[in-house]
């Protein structure tokens, strides 16, 4: 589908039998017919089909130098990286083609692919349960007394802002829709239908007085077969529930440097390798020095970095004597017209588009000095667990792609150590990455029969952290302390459960915005990504605990039953000695104890209330008894409607102690499990910190 972009090899190796190997590396952009219906746990079957162009059967045939199993298996050995894909399996087959009166040999390889869906898991799946699972909570929430509305009108307005921002992580195509795009439409018409239930029943509650009388069938639907069905039990009054040849160059008097013609002999053998004897291997010196880093990837595993790349290799049929040379002991060559060894960088994904140097320096003892800029993007196992206090070890390594052992040998051109000062002086100053150490080994690769000499050097990198705390962490332990002291809001009073939704939905808002920050990867989640999640988790549940609360000191206690016995004694009596809860004095009774005390005070007998009624049946006050036993009926029952409401009110602070006392046990409950999290956190951070 588009061109190749890998490195070109300009060498063959030819054998005695006439057998020629070309071995290159392929940058392949190909079509494949995708099915996304199971992502993110979807397989992909993908081929390559190779064949001739132009030529058919009868001239070329084409054959698999190796059965599919020890092609699967050498693909897995070279495939270095842990990326979003995992290669699964690979088979062959060799159809014949026919086309008009003539076929061709195709060989097919079928690569079966397998996504790792963590990242999808963690980054979709996951907030959206935890914010479905709040919209099913919140049915818990009372409609009488809270405004349900608002709160699932807030939910689905947050869950709306996730879906857009989170889009980015889907796939498009328009062959199928994913199973999990279907997932979020349900999700998401799951909550706009819970908040028309609850539109509907707000009408109902706060419309009832405007409504004329329930029907008689209405009433028995709902109050009897529906309220059975339910599981309900008769309410009492009023409320409801909620990512090889040569020679010396010559030299003539009167001409600086070697004769044009003599190096003219050279050049015209550029093809081949600068060796007299052609079993003697061409030594090739190689050193570095990391000038900047210029990205990490890693959610593609790639590490980018700008290298000054500098080859020594010696040349035998460029030597010449400066003493008749006029003194010339250096010239300068277009390297495109000297042999120059195949040197690549084995973990390269991406073409080189810095600018190259047309010329090499060469010394009259025929030693060549090839300087040159070198854009790289390599593949790097990036272990990204303790982002942002990481530190990587990423590995460069040189080797000739083509010639083997017997041809080329490497070797390092500076120690190690001149290696890593030399590169500090210029990464002193360098954006979000510092150098550590520059390592490296030389090493001996194996393929089959043959062997190539490599040199790997580990660059260890260690990322500056103090960005991510400041606009990470910092915010994120602020939006903590806050949701710890919204436990501070009284429960009956303010509606802490908006407010604490209020506080989730900005946390959500902030991680969101913040998420270019972090970095994506399949291979696995870091811990910062876990710290957040699990913050989001405790805010949560922190909400929950308020729903609960809420729910027992504006349900319960508004229908005026009597807390159960063993609530009253595991939650009146135990927890709250165990949280040191003091009961406040009830001011009735102490008023009701000052009276009782008071001699000042006379209270009624029986016996004046029969002395006045014989006195009444006397005659002397016959005109007052009606009125008599009017105030007297009068006081009874304001004295029974004061004794209900006094046993109203009893009932209704006896739930209010339970709510409080729950609410102070979990609050500590809640204080304890941060408290311990935050010294997990802050201890591991610490350490990679000081590594």
């Amino acid at each position: 589908m588009d061109e190749n972009r890998a490195p070109e090899t300009y060498y063959v190796y030819v054998t005695n039998t006439g057998m020629v190997l070309d071995g290159r590396p392929f940058h392949v952009i190909s079509s494949c017919r995708l099915d996304i219906y199971t992502f993110p746990f979807d397989f992909q079957n993908c081929t390559y089909t190779f064949n001739s162009y132009k030529h058919s059967r009868d001239d070329v045939q084409l054959f698999f130098l190796l059965p599919a199993e020890q092609i699967f298996k050498n693909s897995l050995e070279a495939i270095t990286t842990k990326g979003e894909w995992e290669l699964i399996d690979m088979r062959t087959d060799k159809p014949l083609q026919f086309y008009l009166d003539g076929g061709w040999d195709n060989l097919i390889v079928y690569i079966v692919l397998r996504r790792r869906a963590t990242l999808y898991v963690v980054n979709l799946v996951i907030p959206s349960s935890f914010l479905l699972s709040l919209d099913l909570f919140s049915f818990l929430l009372p409609p009488q007394s809270v405004d349900r509305a608002s709160f699932k009108m807030t939910l689905i307005l947050g869950y709306t802002v996730f879906l857009l921002l989170m889009n980015d992580l889907l796939p498009v195509t328009g062959n199928n829709l994913p199973l999990i795009n279907v997932f979020f439409s349900l999700c998401m018409a799951l909550m706009v239908a819970s908040l028309l239930e609850t539109i509907l029943i707000t009408n109902v509650l706060y419309g009832s007085r405007d409504l004329p009388p329930l029907p008689k069938w209405l009433r028995i639907l709902v109050m009897k077969y529906l309220a059975r069905l339910a599981c309900m039990k008769k309410p009492c009054d009023r409320h409801l529930e909620v990512s090889c040849l040569g020679n010396m160059l010559r030299c003539e008097e009167g001409q600086s440097g070697p004769t044009y013609d003599s190096i003219q002999e050279v050049i015209d053998k550029k093809s081949f390798r600068p060796s007299v004897n052609l079993s003697t291997p061409t030594i090739t010196n190689i050193s570095f020095t990391l000038y900047a880093i210029l990205g990490v990837n890693e959610k593609a595993q790639i590490l980018t970095t700008f290298l000054w790349l500098r080859l020594y290799w010696f040349h035998e049929f460029l030597i010449w004597d400066p003493e008749v040379c006029d003194g010339i002991t250096k010239i300068s060559l277009p390297v495109k017209d000297l042999w120059t060894p195949d040197i690549i960088v084995y973990e390269f994904v991406d073409d080189d588009v810095s600018q190259a140097c047309p010329y090499v320096y060469v010394n009259h003892t025929g030693h060549i000095r090839y300087d040159r800029m070198l854009r790289l993007v390599s593949a790097c196992n990036l272990q990204i667990f303790s982002f942002p206090f990481d530190i990587q070890n990423c590995s460069f390594t040189f080797g000739s792609y083509m010639h083997t052992i017997r041809d080329v040998r490497v070797s390092p051109a500076l120690s190690f150590n001149e290696m890593t000062e030399n590169s500090k002086s210029y990464l002193q100053a360098s954006g979000e990455w510092e150098l550590v150490v520059i390592l490296g080994d030389a090493d001996i690769l194996k393929f089959g029969i043959d062997e190539w000499d490599i040199i790997t050097f580990w660059v260890v990198i260690k990322r500056r952290p103090i960005l991510y705390v400041v606009n990470l962490i910092i915010p994120s332990s602020f939006l903590m302390i806050i949701d710890i002291l919204s436990f501070y809001l009284p429960p009956h009073s303010v509606d802490r459960s908006s407010f604490k939704m209020t506080l989730i939905l900005g946390y959500t808002v902030f991680l969101l915005i913040m998420n270019d920050l972090l970095p994506s990867t399949a291979n696995g989640t870091p811990l910062i990504g876990i710290y957040f999640s699990v913050c989001l988790a405790l805010m949560t549940i922190s909400l929950l605990e308020t729903v609960l609360i809420t729910c027992v000191l504006h349900h319960n206690s508004m229908k005026y039953r009597e807390v159960p016995h063993w609530v009253q004694v595991l939650v009146m009596r135990f927890i709250a000695r165990l949280i040191c809860y003091s009961f406040p004095e009830d001011p009735l009774a102490k008023l009701e104890e000052k009276q009782e005390t008071n001699p000042w005070v006379v209270q009624p007998s029986e016996s004046t209330s029969s002395q006045q009624t014989s006195t009444n049946a006397s005659g002397t006050m016959t005109l007052d008894v009606p009125e008599l036993r009017q105030i007297s009926q009068d006081l009874k029952e304001m004295s029974t409607y004061l004794s209900i409401l006094r046993k109203e009110d009893h009932l209704q602070n006896q739930w209010c102690h339970v709510g409080y006392i729950l609410d102070f046990l979990l609050f500590r409950v809640y204080l304890l499990i941060i408290t311990g999290y935050a010294l997990v956190i802050i201890c591991m951070w610490c350490i990679w910190m000081n590594q």
